[in-house]
C-alpha cells in the first residue's frame, strides 16, 4: 500500500511541477478549475431531475468572463 501511495505522490508532484513550469498547462489547469465550478449545480439538477435554475446566457457569460480574466493575466506573467 505504501508503494502505491508513493507512486501516486510522485505522479502528482510531477504533474504539479509541469503545470507550474509550462504556461500552456497552467492555462489549461486554470480553465479546468473555472469550468469545474459548475459541476455541483449540474449534479444537483440531475439528482432532482430538474432543469438548471440559471439561464444559459448567464452561465455562458459568467464562464466566458471568468475565463477571459484568466487569459488576460497570462501575458502579464510572461513579460517577467
Amino acid at each position: 500500500m505504501i508503494l502505491n501511495e508513493g507512486v501516486a505522490l510522485f505522479v502528482f508532484l510531477t504533474l504539479l511541477v509541469r503545470i507550474i513550469m509550462s504556461p500552456l498547462l497552467s492555462m489549461l489547469a486554470i480553465a479546468g478549475l473555472y469550468s469545474s465550478m459548475w459541476l455541483p449545480q449540474i449534479v444537483r439538477s440531475a439528482k432532482r431531475m430538474t432543469s438548471s435554475g440559471l439561464s444559459p446566457e448567464y452561465i455562458l457569460g459568467t464562464t466566458l468572463g471568468r475565463l477571459a480574466l484568466a487569459l488576460c493575466r497570462q501575458p502579464c506573467y510572461s513579460r517577467y
